[in-house]
């Protein structure tokens, strides 16, 4: 099946589920379940096309890689938290220093009174 024709089924699933989200005839727990399902089958669907199939294999291979990461231990977690922390004091006060210098600046050339 050309994978356009794909496309437009799994589009229409989708519209057919939110459509019937809005039905306020049928119960709402049925209405939810109808949405959940349509996106759930609207996937297997798409899952079935050339996209949907390397979205698959790249989600497979991005959770090969990520058992590959080595995380950092609780204490360097903490150690670099504070270097982060005490990085982001320094710059805060040297900017409000330059803000403070550039303002006088200012109002000295302008020659308003601070």
């Amino acid at each position: 099946m050309n994978d356009y024709i794909k496309w437009t089924i799994a589009g229409a699933i989708i519209i057919l589920g939110i459509a019937s989200g809005y039905a306020e005839q049928i119960p709402y727990s049925v209405r939810i379940v109808t949405v959940i399902l349509s996106f759930v089958l609207a996937t297997v669907v798409a899952g079935t096309t050339i996209y949907g199939k390397q979205a698959w294999a790249f989600i497979l291979s991005s959770q090969n890689e990520a058992r590959k990461v080595i995380w950092p231990s609780r204490q360097e977690t903490i150690q670099a938290s504070i270097v982060v922390i005490i990085m982001v004091l320094i710059m805060s006060i040297v900017f409000w220093g330059f803000d403070t210098l550039l303002f006088k600046i200012m109002a000295w050339i302008t020659g308003q009174e601070v």
